[in-house]
């Protein structure tokens, strides 16, 4: 993210020769910072301006890329998706989808590639229909998709 206006709003001289300054950041998105301080009477504010703008544009590209990575959402192998299926779960699963076509496209489909996304709508689809079919209650489905 960069800064794209830094400014000295104030700048009240002290008494004893120091000031206290308020300055303000704009970033592209518009957020502002601002920063008061008090500064000795031979302190270079221009300076202090420039140095702040350029650490606070790195800490909040720091924070966008933290955020960024927060929600992406890593897959988990096909194996270890099945693996969260007792073995009780995955027989009854399997004996039903010999007679029930739409388990068995599912099962096809889930197997099909070599990692699950847990956040892919037909994942919880799929689920829900186990579900239906009482072959998982709600919250093994749940429990399932969450581990």
């Amino acid at each position: 993210m960069a800064i794209v206006s830094s400014t000295v709003l104030r700048q009240d001289p002290q008494a004893d020769g120091r000031s206290y300054i308020t300055e303000r950041h704009v970033a592209d998105d518009g957020a502002s910072y601002e920063y008061t301080y008090l500064a000795d009477a031979d302190l270079d504010v221009q300076n202090v301006l420039s140095l702040r703008a350029q650490r606070l544009a790195a800490e909040l590209d720091r924070r966008a890329r933290e955020d960024q990575a927060a929600q992406l959402e890593v897959p988990i192998s096909t194996r270890a998706f099945m693996d969260r299926f007792t073995l009780q779960e995955h027989a009854g699963i399997k004996a039903a989808s010999a007679t029930d076509p739409v388990l068995s496209a599912l099962i096809d489909y889930l197997m099909g590639g070599p990692t699950v996304y847990l956040s892919n709508p037909k994942l919880a689809s799929a689920l829900d229909y186990l579900v239906q079919q009482g072959l998982l209650t709600a919250a093994r489905a749940v429990e399932i998709r969450g581990a």
